[in-house]
């Protein structure tokens, strides 16, 4: 008797050990591919920052249905265009930014870029009280990219934002 009362104990024990240790994987894995998420988000934005800053003009243009803006950049050698794309989310010039493993091992997508949008800040929010100049605003640009993470039957987990204040100084020293 004793030592069934042992082995119901034990095994009620082991139980709860193996659902804390399910649970904290599960989690884990969840961390991670957010973590990787905001490394993919980082390396778009520098690439678009990066494109932004060298540009002699930057035109805006809102995107159809996917809510991802069209970027325009005027480079001396040619115009560069972040858009939207059905497989990558977003492109520059059609083409994948960076070579990140996406999926899970069925083929879903972990992450992607759900919304991009590149606007002009209006104001200056930063100090209200001593804003920034007329010129300093229009050489300036604000880039939000909205990520959504997927489990792996393709159910959305969670959305974020991830945004990044752009200054390009050519655009600043032909306007003063």
């Amino acid at each position: 008797m004793e030592l069934l009362i042992s082995l119901v104990i034990s095994s009620v024990m082991f139980s709860g050990i193996c659902f804390v240790v399910a649970e904290s994987s599960r989690l884990h894995a969840y961390e991670d591919v957010k973590l990787d998420s905001k490394v993919f988000a980082n390396y778009v934005l520098d690439d678009i920052e990066g494109t932004i800053v060298k540009g002699s003009n930057v035109s805006i243009s809102a995107g159809t249905y996917t809510g991802i803006d069209e970027i325009t950049i005027a480079l001396t050698d040619g115009n560069i265009v972040y858009g939207s794309h059905s497989e990558y989310g977003v492109s520059k010039d059609d083409n994948k930014i960076y070579n990140y493993d996406n999926t899970y091992d069925n083929g879903k997508a972990k992450y992607s870029i759900t919304e991009m949008r590149c606007y002009k800040p209006t104001s200056d929010s930063y100090n209200p009280s001593n804003p920034a100049s007329l010129n300093i605003l229009n050489s300036s640009f604000v880039l939000e990219l909205k990520i959504g993470l997927f489990d792996p039957a393709g159910d959305e987990l969670e959305s974020y934002l991830v945004d990044r204040y752009v200054f390009n100084p050519y655009i600043y020293s032909t306007t003063s």
